[in-house]
């Protein structure tokens, strides 16, 4: 068995991540290993934006239900499907 030198399995400072790298990119999800990196950093917190919610109501004598029969000057509801 070979014994363990001074300095062996420790890396330089930023030979893994440069100081001015983008390490989690705009549209990114946080998922486990990213909060690594966040962490990996010393960063005990980071700015994010929680995906919108939104609701859509189709409102109008123009809009028709799928399935049935469009009379003159109406359309398909088809945000209400989404």
């Amino acid at each position: 068995m070979k014994g363990v030198a001074p300095r062996d399995n420790v890396s330089q400072a930023g030979v893994d991540i440069k100081q001015v790298e983008v390490v989690i990119h705009k549209g990114n999800v946080f998922t486990p290993a990213r909060i690594g990196v966040v962490a990996a950093l010393n960063k005990t917190s980071a700015r994010v934006f929680r995906k919108p919610k939104i609701t859509v109501i189709p409102t109008g004598r123009e809009v028709a239900p799928l399935n049935t029969e469009l009379k003159s000057g109406q359309v398909y509801d088809i945000n209400s499907i989404i």
